[in-house]
């Protein structure tokens, strides 16, 4: 008889793929020039362009040092906290120790190194392209620097095919996400409270998008005056209302750069739980003290409490100010609404962002 491993022991490690995978950090450092030594921590790890991987804990640093021949050694400290790991916090919803490597690294990083040897320029040889008093200053034995300073605070500007190539080769790795950051809700709505969570990715100019869950409980209405007078029953019925939206986003920065007024319009999924109060054919109004509790479940309550579901398409929109506290962090204040058949909502919401707030 074949024996089959227990299905506890698959989710298991089905559980610790997801987990490990949303652990790990992976970016690529190259330099201008390449070729340059790496070194983590004092080790030489090998040459850019050089590919590091890591799985330590969200917000933590590690220093790196490149050297080359010819060239100023030039340290940095890369910092896991600089984009959303998409596994992670989708991981993190159903096993919530993901949520500790819910930042990663942006996967490129270039940096340009200084060259070490420089010789001086007199002032004679300056003159000699501009005829005007001027100071020493400083230049590359091989390459005439960018911009070369002049006394009277003019300057010239020389053509550099190295500089040139340098920043071509920044451009081609500058990372196009500006904005990314996961955020916790809470709201005040009318005849309830929400609570939910979500996730925005905001790119170039501004304009991006977000999934958001939101929870919403509203107090039922059409209750019976009478509902509670068998006294054991201490709350009303409630309502719920579960919202998916998937929205497109854009961001205006206000003049002052302390504070970012945006706009959210999206469709969303939404489940509507109504509560049903019907009268207890099976009610005893005077139960028997005898009789244990547990023999009249079925007969204490003057009404029978139950839900009903439906589902439908509705459209989201948000109208919200952000206020970054921190590159990392940030509070958000909005005006939301949901509009569709089942049951429209409006409210306030109070958001607090965690991830990468700031350009």
């Amino acid at each position: 008889m074949k024996s089959y491993p227990d299905s506890s022991i698959l989710c298991l490690t089905l559980a610790s793929v997801i987990i490990i995978s949303g652990c790990a950090s992976t970016t690529l450092l190259t330099t201008a020039p390449a070729n340059a030594s790496v070194y983590i921590r004092g080790q030489n790890r090998g040459e850019t362009p050089y590919k590091y991987s890591d799985i330590k804990v969200t917000f933590s640093s590690t220093p790196v040092t490149f050297k080359k021949s010819g060239y100023l050694d030039k340290t940095i400290i890369l910092k896991k906290n600089e984009k959303i790991n998409e596994v992670a916090l989708l991981s993190g919803v159903v096993f919530y120790i993901p949520f500790l490597w819910i930042m990663e690294y942006d996967p490129y990083h270039n940096y340009e190194l200084e060259k070490l040897d420089s010789v001086e320029i007199s002032a004679a040889e300056i003159n000699a392209i501009q005829d005007t008093r001027t100071d020493t200053i400083f230049a590359d034995q091989k390459i005439i620097p960018d911009t070369i300073q002049i006394n009277d605070k003019s300057s010239i500007e020389v053509a550099n095919p190295e500089s040139i190539n340098q920043k071509e080769s920044a451009e081609k790795y500058k990372p196009i996400v500006l904005i990314s950051y996961v955020e916790g809700l809470t709201g005040i709505y009318f005849r309830g409270m929400m609570m939910g969570m979500g996730y925005s990715l905001i790119r170039n100019n501004y304009i991006g998008g977000n999934i958001n869950f939101k929870a919403n409980i509203f107090k039922s209405g059409d209750v019976p005056t009478d509902y509670n007078d068998d006294g054991y029953r201490v709350f009303s019925p409630k309502d719920y209302v579960n919202i998916l939206s998937f929205n497109l986003v854009k961001e205006y920065i206000l003049p002052h750069k302390s504070m970012r007024l945006g706009f959210e319009a999206g469709p969303s999924w939404i489940n509507y739980s109504k509560a049903i109060i019907e009268p207890n054919p099976n009610y005893d109004p005077n139960p028997d003290p005898d009789v244990n509790w547990i023999y009249r479940i079925g007969t204490k309550h003057k009404y029978n409490k139950s839900h009903t579901s439906d589902n439908t398409i509705g459209l989201s929109l948000k109208v919200k100010t952000v206020f970054p506290i921190t590159s990392f962090t940030g509070m958000e204040l909005a005006i939301f609404g949901n509009i569709n058949n089942l049951k429209s909502v409006a409210g306030f919401d109070i958001v607090v962002m965690f991830g990468k707030i700031v350009n």
